[in-house]
């Protein structure tokens, strides 16, 4: 550390200091040995300046790259750049003179400037506009380009820059350190004339620094806790996050449905157990057991580990996870029975599916019936799937059947069984229906909306006495079934046309979960394209998709939602022939619904250049034109119907160039 940092007790001192380095720098410059004397840290950087054949006669600093590549830099590093501009003002208040300091990223480029006193052109001078390298590479031995490979505070004095177009300045610069990987996310530098030299100046800007390090490290902190808790949410057991005092900051959706945990509650109180002192300072610590019993209100059993963060002696809380305690009476019911979906394999990104996801996550601890609404192909059934397999279910039936792909005289003995020869062609030792067969699990029943409503009538009675009665049977049966039904019809209107009865209606709709069309979800668009290329690619390499190939696809409506969008892509898969697909491997309606929309665009196009043209050309006309047409003389004056001579006459009388 003290080797990066230059010490003087006078100004006789620094004077000297000075002129011994500017002599070292013309010696290694001319024979190209090192002097004996010179810090460590400037020899290590010239040597390898030298290596990388950066020219020491250099004048100036290299000019930035584009404006465009500068600003993405700076856009990839906003989350951390926008915290420093506070502590860099507040470094700047102790100057009263032009001063300029400049923030560098990983790669030693100007990403921000702060400039006190300074104009552009003096900026540009002292190189530091944004966009300007500053790696030794580029500008050899100076303090952003060396602190970022020597990972700690530096200054460099004059001469001991290697070239000379900085050898009228003393650099100071601090690396800026990710505080949780340690690793050097920017530079901040100050840069001054040779003769204004303070180290007092120095120590104040690695006090800022650090000051800054805290703030990223607290917001770092704080994107980590977000992202743990979605990774807590995703998992299928329930996760309690407690402070030092007990109390709940965050409890996994999973807790909240099975476990009714709520955020501030006593996590003591929860569990039955006298964990906090009465005094003011928590003894949780002391009074946690490493692991407990717990028993839920439904009657399951739990086993609790309580895994406490803290550093050295003192505790911030911690974190209880919950593992069920598998019952003994079935020990071989391990499997998930009759689903093939979870809600991690559900791409999307749009908030509304997000949402529906949140929802069905929670009704999947629910034993109220569910409803799932949405167009055909926008996965009903994968929601329906997940919401079994999430829940207390999951190692038991799911049992699916489509209420319109039965015929109506079979659908009563399908859905609720029959005894044996209770009609002409029954089977001899009966039948069980899907009711009985999703005992303890869940049955699916998709496109409700088309089912019968006699069999209405006899599901309501269901879902209200929990008790089937096959055809032919004496007596009731009882079950334990979770329903969950979809539609993708409107079961109100239904209800006014006297087609789904409505007392089964309002049964039902207790919880409701609505899926998005794809066409309100156009974001998860590229998300679901990418998902069904990389399935369906017949080579290793996935296909592309040309801009046109795109445009369709982006405009196009799809009614049959991901479903046809899944087809689509495999045919356009199959089609394409030199590995990107274009409009025309697509299915017909999809480039002929972009091919219609641009001639209707185009047609209205015309219609607005009628009126223009039934104008006098006018000054604002002719600039209006020529702007549409991107200056091309020839289809302005098509579109106004008059000569080029015209145009050309035009725009010299209005001073127009273009």
């Amino acid at each position: 550390m003290l080797d990066n940092l230059i010490f003087f007790q006078s100004e006789n001192d620094y004077r000297s200091l000075r002129e011994k380095v500017m002599s070292d720098w013309q010696n290694f410059q001319t024979s190209g040995n090192m002097p004996k004397l010179q810090r460590s840290v400037i020899s290590n950087s010239w040597e390898r300046c030298k290596r990388y054949d950066v020219n020491p006669l250099q004048k100036s600093v290299p000019l930035p790259k584009s404006e465009i590549e500068w600003k993405d830099r700076w856009l990839e590093e906003q989350d951390w750049t926008d915290i420093t501009a506070a502590y860099v003002e507040e470094f700047c208040r102790f100057f009263n003179e032009p001063l300029a300091l400049g923030l560098a990223d990983c790669d030693g480029i100007v990403i921000h400037n702060f400039s006190q006193g300074f104009n552009r052109s003096q900026l540009e001078k002292k190189g530091y506009l944004v966009g300007t390298s500053w790696s030794e590479e580029m500008i050899g031995t100076n303090s952003v380009g060396t602190a970022l490979i020597e990972k700690k505070p530096i200054q460099i004095l004059a001469e001991e820059h290697y070239c000379q177009a900085l050898h009228n300045l003393l650099c100071s610069a601090v690396p800026i350190l990710d505080p949780m990987t340690n690793h050097v996310i920017g530079v901040l530098s100050f840069p001054r004339d040779k003769d204004k030299i303070g180290l007092n100046e120095m120590f104040g800007l690695i006090d800022q620094v650090k000051k800054m390090e805290r703030a990223i490290g607290q917001r770092t902190a704080e994107y980590n806790m977000r992202a743990l808790h979605a990774i807590l949410n995703a998992s299928e057991e329930p996760f309690v996050i407690y402070d030092r005092n007990g109390m709940v900051t965050f409890a996994t959706e999973y807790a909240q449905a099975c476990l009714a945990i709520r955020k501030c509650q006593s996590i003591s109180i929860m569990l039955g157990r006298d964990l906090i002192a009465l005094g003011q300072q928590p003894i949780i610590t002391q009074q946690l057991p490493q692991e407990m019993v717990y028993r839920s209100t439904d009657g399951n059993e739990w086993k609790v580990s309580f895994l406490p963060y803290k550093t050295s002696a003192t505790q911030y809380g911690g974190i209880a996870t919950f593992r069920k305690v598998a019952p003994r009476s079935n020990p071989k019911k391990q499997s998930v029975h009759g689903t093939r979906y979870r809600f991690d394999q559900i791409i999307t990104g749009d908030p509304a599916m997000d949402k529906t996801i949140s929802l069905a996550k929670k009704a999947a601890f629910s034993e109220k019936s569910v409803i799932i609404t949405g167009e055909t192909g926008t996965g009903k059934e994968m929601i329906a799937q997940s919401i079994h397999a999430h829940g207390d279910r999951k190692n038991e039936p799911f049992v699916a059947i489509n209420c319109g792909a039965i015929p109506k005289e079979l659908l009563a003995s399908e859905l609720f069984g029959y005894e044996g020869g209770s009609f002409t062609g029954a089977k001899s030792q009966g039948k069980k229906g899907k009711f009985l067969l999703a005992e303890k699990g869940t049955i699916f029943l998709d496109e409700i909306g088309e089912m019968p409503l006699d069999a209405q009538l006899y599901l309501l009675r269901v879902l209200e006495e929990r008790m089937v009665f096959p055809i032919g049977a004496h007596h009731p049966l009882p079950i334990n079934v979770r329903v969950i039904a979809a539609t993708n019809k409107d079961l109100r209107k239904e209800v006014s046309k006297g087609n789904f009865r409505e007392d089964l209606y309002y049964r039902l709709q207790i919880i409701t979960l609505d899926v998005p069309a794809l066409r309100s979800r156009k974001i998860d668009l590229p998300l679901l394209v990418h998902h069904f290329l990389s399935g369906n690619s017949m080579t290793s390499s996935i296909p592309a998709i040309s801009k046109e190939g795109w445009d369709a696809l982006q405009s196009y409506s799809w009614p049959g939602n991901i479903r046809q969008l899944k087809n689509v892509i495999e045919q356009a898969v199959f089609q394409c022939a030199d590995g990107i697909i274009q409009p025309e491997d697509f299915p017909e309606e999809i480039h002929r619904q972009k091919e219609s929309e641009t001639a209707k665009l185009e047609t209205v196009e015309t219609a607005q250049w009628t009126y223009v043209t039934n104008r006098k050309c006018s000054k604002e006309v002719l600039l209006d034109v020529l702007t549409q047409t991107n200056g091309n003389v020839a289809k302005a004056a098509t579109i106004l119907n008059v000569s080029r001579v015209t145009i050309y006459r035009k725009m010299k009388q209005y001073k127009i160039s273009i």
